[in-house]
């Protein structure tokens, strides 16, 4: 049987659900939730007052700002504007990360393990023509995840970064081994006419 106390404290928790419920919810771009009461959103902001003082002062913050608002009745109002200017900031940061990633490559990357010297020596024993087969090939290949030289290993986690700079190396990989075609090729043909300027 219920006891008045009992009663008491289910009227008094009763009045705390409701008064939680009984705000909106402005929650900004950065994620920081202000509780408030909506008073009115207009095309550029929103203006509300503070839901513990509704008798205080009126505030607006720009509607840029604001992601979503969860009404007191349950609804809401999401903002998807302001996804993609969050998108925006996201691909812009990306390209900050790319850009280093390529700066990284050119800087660390050694171009080591490239198969550079073999398509030269190849070049020069079995002439140009059967040189660019490997040279071709091995251009077109990555290099191997062993050879990247990443200045610091937590930038690992980084898919855009490792992706950008495995980019880059790969470039700075095929200028070496076509460079060393060249070398072998004019090696060839300078050791071609001597041997038939005889």
């Amino acid at each position: 049987m219920f006891t008045m106390n009992k009663i008491a404290l289910i009227i008094v928790l009763c009045f705390c659900q409701m008064a939680t419920h009984s705000q909106d919810v402005i929650i900004k771009t950065n994620g920081e939730e202000i509780k408030a009461k909506v008073i009115e959103v207009q095309q550029t902001e929103v203006k509300y007052k503070q839901h513990d003082n509704l008798d205080g002062p009126l505030f607006s913050i720009t509607k840029s700002d604001v992601f979503l608002i969860k009404y007191e009745n349950g609804s809401k109002d999401v903002f998807p504007k302001d996804f993609n200017s969050m998108l925006k900031e996201k691909e812009k940061m990306d390209e900050q990360i790319k850009a280093k990633a390529r700066k990284d490559a050119q800087f660390h990357y050694k171009a080591r393990n490239t198969g550079a010297i073999w398509t030269a020596a190849g070049t020069v024993v079995f002439t140009p023509m059967l040189g660019i087969i490997p040279a071709a090939i091995t251009a077109t290949d990555y290099p191997q995840y062993e050879n990247l030289d990443i200045p610091d290993r937590k930038l690992l986690e980084n898919d855009v970064y490792v992706k950008a700079y495995k980019v880059e190396a790969h470039k700075k990989k095929r200028d070496k081994i076509w460079t060393h075609f060249g070398i072998g090729s004019a090696i060839w043909l300078v050791g071609t006419v001597l041997l038939y300027s005889r």
